[in-house]
Parts: structure tokens; sequence; C-alpha cells
């Protein structure tokens, strides 16, 4: 397209040139030589030895016609020029760049680069001018080729008296020669595209394919983790790309195993409470003392209550994993949030049994972070309520929120219990699930040992920090057990 368009600039700027030394030609013959006694004419001697004058280019033919369409005077006529071609070789190699060039030429000009011009014979074209028209035209010819040809009017004031027509048959010429120009710029061109072309196969289409097959391989089942390991060493974005799809599945993978370790344990800790009741049953049955058959009926409560705090526990966990991965998380005000949960656990806590106290009230905005309510709530929900079971009674359970360090350091809640604190080597522990440790006196059943558990998979899943210590006097003695949260700020 570009080429014909060159093509066709070329043709249409011949073309103007022509039309613009016509109009000169016509002019000067106008006043030279016609006459207009006794009537408008064209004076022909007066018009031969003006044209003779005139300096024509090599490759335009200037021709002159009265008003019967007979010609007056013809430039290769009286200048005596004959037209040099030369013959074609007897045998033409299969292939050269000439060759080609002039194919491409012909394609082109066969392609209509000049179809803005009417196709004319040059009787046509002196019938039009005759009438007092313009006439820019094309024709082919047998010796000469492609012609492009303008013919004028010769006017004496407003009557035509003759037509006066220059043709130029260069136009192959030129078309070939501006191809011939930019045919190395094509084929270098066309050598950079191909070169391109396989660059761009070998550093993208050719890593994305092996990503394709270790992606397949794992989705199979043939791999157990995306093998990216020459990909990731690379510092363009294939190896940006490779780096986080490896990240990615390997996190999906650990998440797939430690939800089948989740429900190995889940299914180990059903089954006691099941064969507990199970056993309780068959002794039930054959067991004639009342006293005896009353503490299996309360065994089995005991039973069926902790498998209903394992199950809701469960069912917790699955569905706060299912909010983070399906809810966006918003700007929270763990300040507010924290005043609103302590105003809630000493509203359906007994006032005899413990006492909540959070330190300074806390302002608005002061203390904000990103993350999921629901999800943090559970957190300081579960801390609260294993304070509150290993709280003595009257105990005293207090909050303190603070920044650890400047404006956008992070925040950090403690919570402290009067309890019997937590036993050295369990303060990992305790956030194992399934972990439980029942104080004197507490309910069976009323923990499942995934409290805790859950909390730390919320705090972690908020880029945040939570553990556990004891608290101690001057002479080190235990006086209650410390947890505490650690949460990015904004």
């Amino acid at each position: 397209l570009g080429l014909n368009a060159i093509s066709a600039s070329l043709v249409a700027e011949r073309a103007a040139s022509l039309r613009s030394q016509a109009g000169v030609i016509a002019s000067v013959l106008a006043e030279a030589a016609t006459q207009g006694d006794p009537a408008p004419a064209l004076n022909r001697a007066a018009a031969v030895s003006a044209l003779r004058r005139i300096a024509i280019p090599s490759d335009v033919r200037l021709r002159l016609f009265d008003l019967s369409g007979a010609m007056v005077a013809d430039s290769y006529l009286y200048g005596n020029r004959v037209e040099e071609r030369p013959l074609p070789p007897l045998e033409q190699a299969a292939f050269s760049v000439a060759l080609a060039t002039e194919r491409l030429t012909d394609w082109a000009l066969n392609e209509g680069t000049d179809l803005r011009f009417r196709r004319l014979t040059i009787d046509e074209e002196v019938a039009l001018a005759l009438a007092g028209e313009e006439a820019v035209a094309r024709r082919d010819e047998r010796l000469r080729g492609r012609i492009i040809g303008v013919s004028l009017p010769v006017q004496r004031v407003q009557a035509v008296v003759g037509v006066l027509s220059l043709e130029s048959a260069g136009i192959e010429a030129l078309v070939r020669a501006e191809r011939a120009a930019l045919l190395p710029v094509i084929v270098v061109a066309g050598l950079l595209a191909a070169l391109s072309a396989l660059m761009l196969g070998v550093t993208i289409a050719r890593p994305l394919r092996h990503l394709a097959r270790s992606a397949r391989a794992v989705e199979a089942g043939a791999a157990s983790h995306l093998d990216v390991r020459l990909l990731a060493r690379r510092k363009d974005e294939i190896g940006v790309l490779s780096r986080s799809l490896r990240t990615m599945t390997t996190a999906l993978i650990d998440r797939a195993e430690a939800n089948q370790r989740f429900a190995a344990d889940v299914a180990h800790e059903i089954r006691n409470p099941l064969n507990s009741i199970r056993r309780a049953a068959d002794t039930l049955a054959v067991v004639a003392d009342a006293d005896t058959q009353a503490q299996l009926r309360k065994l089995i409560v005991a039973d069926v209550l902790r498998l209903d705090r394992l199950v809701t526990d469960v069912a917790l966990a699955s569905r706060i994993e299912a909010q983070t991965a399906r809810e966006a998380p918003s700007v929270i005000d763990l300040g507010l949030m924290l005043d609103a949960l302590v105003a809630t656990y000493a509203d359906i806590v007994e006032k005899d049994r413990v006492r909540f106290s959070l330190g300074d009230p806390p302002v608005a905005g002061q203390f904000r972070i990103v993350g999921w309510v629901g999800s943090l709530e559970q957190v300081f929900r579960n801390i609260l309520d294993n304070a509150v079971t290993f709280s003595p009674p009257g105990g005293v359970i207090s909050l303190q929120i603070a920044r650890v360090g400047k404006t956008g350091a992070p925040v950090r809640v403690v919570i402290d219990d009067e309890g019997p604190g937590i036993p050295p080597d369990a303060l990992q522990a305790v956030f194992e699930r399934f972990y439980t440790d029942r104080p004197k006196g507490a309910a069976f059943g009323a923990h499942s040992g995934l409290g805790l558990a859950i909390a730390r998979q919320i705090v972690s899943q908020h880029q945040g920090r939570i553990w556990a210590e004891n608290r101690s006097d001057v002479t080190g003695k235990v006086r209650g057990a410390r947890f505490t949260v650690e949460l990015p700020s904004v």
C-alpha cells in the first residue's frame, strides 16, 4: 500500500508538471501564433516556428492540432528525435533484483496507481480540448508503454483555435527507480521483522509455553510445584511472572496441604467423642444401676456438646477463610472496635465473674488498620473467651492499645488476665489446632482447641503477629497470661 501511494504520488506530480508546461506553451501560442481577422484562427507557420524555439524535455512529446483535429506539429518530427530503447537480453536470469523490480513496477501500474485519470486515446483528448475542456488522461502504447497526457485548448480570446497536447512516457522508469531505491529498505525491514519475530519466540513465546506445560503438569498431579527455576532468574517481566506464579502455586499447595492436615485433625478429634458416645451407649444398654446410668447420660451429653462446639468452630474457620478470599478489606478503626467489644462483654458476662478494663479511651481515627471487621472481631473474641475461662472469680481482664513507634508504625493490642498462666513449654503450642488445657472446674466440651489457632490464622492473613507470654511479679510468681496482637496500620 505504501509503495502504491508513492507511485500514485509520482504520477500525479508528473501530470501536474505537464499541466503547468502545457498552460505556458498554450499561452505563448495564443499570443504569437493566432490571428483575429477575418475570424479567429491558428497561424500554422507561426505556430511551428514558435514551437521550434521552445525547449522540450527529451521524455516529453508535444503535438499541436487544428480545429479539424489534424496534427499541425509534432516535437518528435521537427526535432528529428529518434527514440532509443535497449533490446532485451537473449536469455534472462531466473531471478535478479532488476527483474524483481520490473515485475513489481508492472504490478503497481496495473494495480491502478493512476486510476484518478481517465483512459483516453489521443483523438478523445483532442475532442475534449476542442470542446473547451482540459483533458488529463492515461493510455498504453506498444512501444512507449504507459503514457500520461495533457491536452489544452489554444484560444484566441474565447475562441478555440487549436489543441496543444503534451505526453510523458517515463512513468515506468520513475516508478521503477523509486521501487528499486525502496527495495533494499523493504528487504532490510523484512529481515528485521523476521529477526524480531524469532527473538520474541525465543525470549517470550518459548518461556510462556514452558510455564504453560509446568502449570498443566501441576494441574494433572504429575508435579507438586511449578518448575520455573531457570525462568525465575530472569530480570524482565517473564522473570517477575515466573516468580509470582511460583509463589502463588506454592501458597495454593501449602493451603491444600494445610486443609488436608486440618481435615485429618478434625476427623481424629471427632472420632474420640464418637467412640466415647458409642461405648457409653453400649454400656447404658446393659447397666441397671440408676446412678451409673445417670453418669453415662451426662457423659453422652458432654460429648455431644464437645462435638457441637467442634463443628461450630470448624464451620467458623471455613467461613472466615472464605470471607477473606471473597471480600475486599476495608479501613477499620481498631480502637473503636475494641471499645465496643469490651462494652459488649461487660454486659453479657456476670459482674462477679470477671471485670473488663480498657486503657485510655481511644480517639476516633487514632488506630486505623486495613482488614476484615468480622475476622478481627473473632480474633479478640477468642482471646477474651479464653481469658474469661481461665480468670478467677472477680478477676480483671485488661486491654491496652498503643502504636509501636510514630505514625504509620504497627498497632499493638495487649490483653492481660489474672489466671494461672500458660506452661512455659506450651507458649507456642497454645496456637496449634485442638490444643486444650482446661482449668479445674471448666465444663468439658466448652473448648474445641481451635480458638487460638483461628486467631493466629486471621492475624497472619492481616500480615500481623500474635504471641503469648506469662506475667510475673518481682518474685517471679506467675500472675496471669498475656496475649499480644500486632497489626500493620495505615
